[in-house]
């Protein structure tokens, strides 16, 4: 490794992406309630987060909450930084100071850092038009647009990992993916209730796309082809009813989001007092259930391993293009490794004549010892010298520490 790498990234230890919430409101406004969901939707709250599910946090990402004006705040400190700033009427002045310097920051960065707002009512917004604060050169989004005022936390949660998801993907390379959009993978016979309501559900948070084969899939004249190609770009949620296993079409799209290493969630929603042995690879992925029919759990988890992918692949880009991989051909799996998408990259990258090692980047934590070595060995069959690794192993070898 160059000795010019490692002095550029010592000198850029960073988070992936900074995600600061800045709750300038009353104490005893609604808006500090947001502020404690928002801590849940990242996994930063052991408390109970009502309408979303329990997550841990992601290595590569830093949280910050403050009620107060930090004394500074330098966005550069993370490749990416999202500033949420959650304001009701009575926003103090040191607070319009800090926000001006925060949008300044923000609009000079070439497009790496976003600030969004959400304002408590429509006086808000007129205070800070008639103070010509720097959040109205931002759009002041009204809060109670999101829905009754009970949700409007989980709401503005999910908006928020989402808006995290966008964030990185912009600066991720195509050949990595990002998967951004949403496949609701479902059984016909007994999973088109949940289905509908989940999709019906996801226009409620902005600026996700979705994929659902009877809206996305008209007038196509090749489906299976569309399903799996429009699988391949996706986060998978599988609603996993008692008739998932044995729908041919189910089968095939379980299959191909492992082929893919796509980000997968599934909704298990069986009803079977027994469960039968399943050859489906869905056995280990991150799971929910909905007994109260809560669908904002769901994308929820969802939306968080695809952020958590997302955070993979960003950092395998910025490896890249410091040099640290020494030209190194890269691809990412956004889960953990399976045969069949090790199989799949492996007989790709052998059939490029470029050259240079492979590499296999994936979520932590470490495969070591004797659950990582069949992975290891089946990926060197299908191409020697490859080689299956965490982002945390690679930053670590770069003399990084997050």
């Amino acid at each position: 490794m160059r000795d010019v790498s490692i002095r550029h990234i010592e000198e850029r230890i960073q988070p992936a992406l900074r995600v600061v919430i800045a709750v300038a409101a009353a104490k005893d406004d609604g808006l500090g309630l947001v502020g404690q969901m928002l801590d849940a939707a990242f996994g930063h709250s052991r408390e109970s987060s009502g309408y979303l599910t329990t997550v841990g946090t992601i290595d590569q990402i830093e949280y910050q909450r403050f009620e107060e004006p930090p004394a500074d705040l330098d966005v550069e400190r993370a490749w990416h930084t999202l500033v949420l700033a959650l304001v009701d009427r009575d926003v103090s002045e040191s607070w319009s100071r800090w926000f001006d310097a925060i949008v300044r920051q923000v609009q000079e960065s070439g497009g790496r850092h976003k600030v969004i707002a959400f304002v408590a009512d429509e006086a808000t917004q007129n205070e800070l038009a008639s103070r010509k604060c720097g959040l109205t050169s931002v759009q002041l989004n009204l809060i109670t647009r999101f829905g009754e005022k009970a949700l409007r936390p989980a709401v503005l949660g999910l908006i928020a990992i989402n808006e995290s998801r966008r964030v990185l993907a912009k600066a991720c390379d195509p050949v990595l993916g990002s998967h951004l959009k949403l496949f609701i993978s479902h059984a016909k016979a007994d999973g088109l209730p949940l289905a509908l309501t989940i999709k019906n559900q996801i226009p409620t948070i902005p600026h996700i796309d979705k994929f659902y084969d009877d809206s996305e899939l008209l007038l196509s004249d090749d489906w299976a082809s569309d399903l799996e190609g429009n699988i391949a770009q996706s986060t998978v949620l599988i609603i996993r009813t008692d008739r998932f296993d044995d729908r041919s079409a189910c089968r095939d799209e379980a299959h191909w989001a492992d082929r893919y290493a796509c980000p997968v969630l599934v909704v298990d929603a069986r009803q079977a007092l027994v469960l039968e042995e399943s050859r489906l690879p869905i056995g280990d992925l991150p799971t929910v259930k909905l007994p109260d029919g809560n669908v904002y759990r769901a994308l929820h988890a969802a939306l968080w391993v695809g952020l958590r992918g997302l955070c993979v692949a960003r950092s395998a880009c910025y490896l890249q293009e410091t040099g640290a991989l020494e030209g190194a051909r890269v691809r990412v799996l956004h889960r953990s490794p399976t045969f069949g998408a090790i199989r799949r990259i492996c007989n790709e990258l052998g059939a490029d004549d470029s050259g240079g090692q492979a590499i296999l980047v994936y979520p932590g934590p470490d495969l070591e010892g004797e659950i990582g070595e069949p992975f290891q060995v089946f990926a060197e069959k299908h191409l020697p010298g490859v080689r299956l690794a965490t982002v945390e192993q690679l930053l670590l070898e770069a003399a990084v520490q997050l």
